[in-house]
């Protein structure tokens, strides 16, 4: 069975690179209630498939490279498009090529955020696209 989790790893890593709080600016799954309406949270976590796993040696589940996509939104209030970029390539900065424990490699599948446009309430929000692959 796989054991590692890269959302829960990718947030964890991002709360320590950016100064911020899982489960308070961090939080998985898709994103919810928009800023505005008293959702403090500016990244959200959510894995969002990948290619299948790699089996190596005639291995099954352990042994298998596996390939996650993992999709990290940011978003800034309606006058904050420039503090919502600079946070969203800090995203970037942060995961790409970063050597964590149990992972072959996280790289960005983007060299700049992508930009999603305004949601209902007129919030910024961007992209950030992480492959995370280990050995299970």
């Amino acid at each position: 069975m796989a054991t590692l989790t890269p959302e829960v790893d990718i947030a964890s890593a991002l709360a320590t690179a950016l100064t911020l709080v899982v489960g308070t600016d961090i939080k998985y799954g898709p994103p919810r209630a928009p800023l505005s309406t008293g959702n403090a949270a500016t990244i959200w976590v959510t894995p969002y498939g990948g290619s299948e796993p790699d089996p190596l040696l005639n291995a099954s589940v352990s042994g298998s490279i596996w390939h996650s996509k993992i999709q990290v939104l940011v978003r800034s209030g309606a006058d904050d498009y420039t503090d919502g970029i600079t946070q969203a390539r800090a995203v970037r900065d942060a995961l790409h090529c970063k050597q964590s424990s149990g992972y072959i490699a996280w790289r960005a599948l983007s060299s700049e955020p992508l930009y999603l446009g305004i949601d209902e309430v007129q919030e910024h929000r961007w992209a950030v696209n992480i492959l995370a692959e280990w050995n299970a």
